[in-house]
């Protein structure tokens, strides 16, 4: 028997589901699993707007794992469910927002208050182009690349060969 046919039989998964789903059958998909929140955002389209999803780092020893949403906030959501790595305080919380809300505006007012606690996003998938990397990530993106030839604009960095600025002309 192959290694990859022993482990998953050999540690049982540690990961759990919370949904403050309203309705059984909401409960029900969201425990199907992580694609959930899609499936019921297509379900659910004339009631849904969109997903926002995060992914987020609680700082070590973090006692308060779920955030309690101010009302105003709350009010814009349908459903929310947090699925994550639990060991390493590392979750995804994906809010699937009520149709005419702004999820962009929702997304950057529970992002404020994920700040306030401390959490750091994105946890898992590193920052990508959609977040800016904090200054020290930013060194080591520079540090292992002095051309910047590997992924370019990561973190909201430079697009360009060298680490220029836009707008820089050489004159060679």
């Amino acid at each position: 028997m192959t290694r990859a046919a022993i482990w998953p039989n050999a540690f049982q998964p540690h990961m759990e589901i919370i949904s403050s789903a309203p309705t059984k059958k909401a409960r029900r998909l969201s425990s199907i699993g992580l694609l959930s929140v899609v499936r019921y955002r297509a379900v659910h389209a004339k009631t849904v707007e969109d997903i926002v999803a995060l992914d987020i780092a609680l700082p070590r020893n973090t006692l308060d794992w779920f955030e309690r949403l101010p009302a105003e906030i709350e009010k814009k959501i349908d459903v929310t469910m947090y699925c994550g790595h639990f060991f390493c305080h590392v979750l995804h919380q994906e809010y699937l927002v009520k149709k005419g809300e702004d999820c962009e505006a929702l997304k950057k007012a529970i992002l404020a208050l994920l700040e306030e606690r401390g959490a750091k996003y994105p946890a898992e998938h590193n920052v990508g182009h959609l977040y800016e990397a904090e200054e020290s990530l930013k060194k080591f993106y520079r540090d292992l690349d002095p051309t910047n030839a590997f992924n370019p604009g990561l973190g909201q960095t430079s697009y360009l060969l060298n680490w220029q600025t836009p707008g820089y002309h050489s004159d060679q």
